[in-house]
């Protein structure tokens, strides 16, 4: 009895050491599991960033070379701040740099449209606090000459004057905006969302030797509209994304759209983890140079 009982002893201590062996293996094989996993997602989210990089420039590029003009016969705006820390507050969440032209779009704003040539614009939403849909969101406005309801369009008015600005009323004699092109939806269609996550996006403009064509930095509201600026022969396009959880957390740092005003930690760590993409469209001589 005492010889059996020693074995079976000896037994229960051999199934504990094997019990913490399988214990300590099944540890193990959770961390590289979740090593493993967390890998993967970063993979993911940074495959995600690129492709929405690459589908925010293939669109912008296909709008820009499908670009229109005639000499004075359609207007062209780049609008941009003079410097990041004085957009003027009243143009609200239209405060970023934009670009507006008119463009054989092949993504017109719906199947109705008799006319090949649309309005077309790009920008980044502006919010200071993030606490809006849009926040972080690349935009685009298309207005064509038919509104789904095969009605007229008379925000489609390019034809009609080469005036731009903040925003505008509808002119009683003309029946139209009295601004072709408006930094606001008032003289277009509304914005749609392209990508998210994107931390800055700047439009550089050159003239055919390749001299910076300066955008327009005017901060007129309704009654001091601007003339359309000077039509580019090339347009480099740059634009700054983070992935979900690196804007998740940068916003939490205290990230704000204005660099000028992140925190230092916000800062930094944007700088570490976003990833700039640019790409120069070249226009060519569309009638505007000798």
């Amino acid at each position: 009895m005492y010889y059996l009982l020693k074995k079976i002893k000896f037994t229960l201590i051999e199934l504990i050491v094997a019990l913490a062996v399988l214990v300590l293996l099944v540890t193990v094989i959770l961390q590289m599991f979740n090593t493993v996993n967390k890998s993967t997602d970063q993979s993911r989210a940074k495959i995600e960033m690129f492709e929405n990089a690459r589908i925010a420039l293939e669109l912008i590029s296909r709008d820009i070379h499908t670009i229109y003009y005639e000499t004075d016969a359609v207007p062209f705006w780049h609008w941009a701040p003079v410097t990041p820390s004085s957009p003027p507050a009243s143009w609200g969440e239209n405060r970023n740099e934009f670009l507006a032209f008119i463009s054989a779009t092949s993504i017109p704003p719906n199947d109705n449209i008799t006319s090949t040539l649309c309005e077309v614009k790009y920008q980044k939403y502006y919010s200071d606090t993030h606490d809006v849909d849009s926040d972080g969101w690349l935009m685009r406005s298309v207005t064509g000459n038919v509104e789904t309801d095969n009605t007229t369009d008379s925000d489609w008015n390019y034809h009609n004057n080469f005036f731009v600005g903040y925003k505008t009323n509808y002119n009683s004699a003309t029946g139209y905006p009295d601004s072709a092109f408006t930094a606001n939806d008032d003289s277009s269609n509304s914005y749609q969302k392209v990508i998210p996550y994107v931390t800055n996006l700047t439009f550089t403009c050159f003239d055919k030797d390749y001299t910076k064509i300066l955008p327009d930095d005017s901060t007129s509201i309704l009654d001091d509209l601007g003339q359309h600026t000077e039509f580019p022969f090339s347009i480099k396009i740059s634009i700054s994304v983070l992935d979900k959880n690196s804007w998740t957390k940068w916003v939490n740092l205290g990230g704000n759209v204005n660099p000028l005003n992140d925190t230092i930690a916000a800062k930094t760590f944007r700088e570490k983890n976003e990833r700039t993409f640019t790409k120069i469209i070249y226009i060519g001589n569309r009638g505007q140079y000798d």
